[in-house]
């Protein structure tokens, strides 16, 4: 069943019209139709899901969240409320709000994929040492070279510090690097934290094209995919890309990446995260990975870590071990 407006609905809206002269406007007439696309039920007049303009906003508020890309599903459970309207009596009726608890979900079709968000939360979607896997992707000269989005010496100690904070963890990490031979070989400060690792060397500038890259990364048998690399609007984006879209879960550390300018890192991260990649830094990571100050496996490792590379907090860190080292004034030795 689709809903289909009548005449004039989507023409020469202006936002000062009357309550009844809205209820007048927003009434359907319904028809059997044999497609359905997902979207709701108003159809935009002229056919298409945007033909309705932006002007029509408040002839047509429950359209506007289609219309802007915004997912249908993620709006309705946002709010708690459906946007199909049916007419009663003439007038057009919204149901009562779905309970939090029981929110109303359909498998979309093809045609509504691109308007479908799952959101990543809950106590399963944070990071874990042992089902994690991270990719250190064209840390080299060449890049860092025009590297204008952060503090060049800044990235070279936050990817230091990731790949430490992996080594601690035991979360395997794979290097590639883009024809070395000409950018340059992979940061010392990292490679160094793997001793005798080979690096994979590549023609791709997307490093999931690559096939023994991907290969490295299947055969650990990790699911939730670390990425960092130069430059964030390239080399980063376009395999964070690939892989969500083979439904990988891809967090990319953005402190330990880096861009050509710092429009291109926030565009890149924004163009990400619209298709669905988590963003963290190095330092939030290892905070999940360790998750609590009980868990003594790794916490000693963790703490070298933040003495090298956490800055202010290794540093007070060092300054609470001297104080509690050092005797009162006038206190006996």
């Amino acid at each position: 069943m689709v809903s289909k407006r009548k005449s004039g609905f989507g023409e020469g809206g202006t936002a000062g019209v009357s309550r009844q002269e809205l209820d007048a406007e927003l009434r359907f007439e319904t028809e059997q139709s044999s497609t359905h696309d997902g979207l709701g039920d108003a159809e935009p007049a002229g056919g298409g899901r945007n033909a309705a303009s932006v002007s029509n906003f408040y002839k047509c508020p429950q359209l506007f969240d289609i219309q802007f890309g915004v997912p249908n599903q993620a709006t309705q459970r946002g709010t708690k409320r459906d946007y199909r309207g049916r007419e009663v009596n003439g007038k057009v009726r919204f149901p009562p709000a779905a309970p939090q608890s029981a929110p109303r979900s359909r498998k979309p079709t093809s045609a509504s994929m691109d308007v479908v968000m799952t959101f990543r939360n809950g106590l399963a979607s944070l990071l874990r040492p042992e089902d994690s896997v991270l990719v250190l992707i064209d840390h080299q000269p060449y890049q860092l070279a025009n590297l204008n989005s952060h503090d060049p010496h800044m990235v070279v100690n936050n990817s230091t510090a990731l790949a430490k904070a992996a080594r601690a963890f035991g979360v395997p990490t794979i290097l590639t690097s883009v024809i070395a031979e000409r950018g340059g070989l992979i940061f010392p400060q990292i490679t160094e934290v793997f001793p005798g690792q080979q690096v994979i060397d590549r023609t791709f500038i997307n490093t999931w094209e690559d096939r023994k890259v991907v290969d490295a990364v299947k055969a650990t048998g990790r699911k939730q995919l670390i990425i960092a690399g130069l430059w964030t609007e390239i080399c980063v984006a376009m395999p964070v890309i690939q892989a969500l879209g083979e439904g990988w879960d891809v967090t990319v550390i953005t402190d330990a990446s880096g861009a050509t300018s710092v429009e291109a890192h926030e565009v890149a991260i924004q163009r990400m995260i619209a298709a669905g990649a988590n963003m963290m830094t190095w330092l939030a990571l290892a905070a999940e990975w360790q998750r609590d100050w009980a868990r003594t496996d790794h916490a000693a490792e963790l703490t070298e870590v933040l003495k090298q590379h956490a800055a202010g907090s290794g540093i007070a860190y060092l300054w609470e071990q001297q104080l509690l080292n050092t005797p009162a004034p006038g206190a006996s030795r």
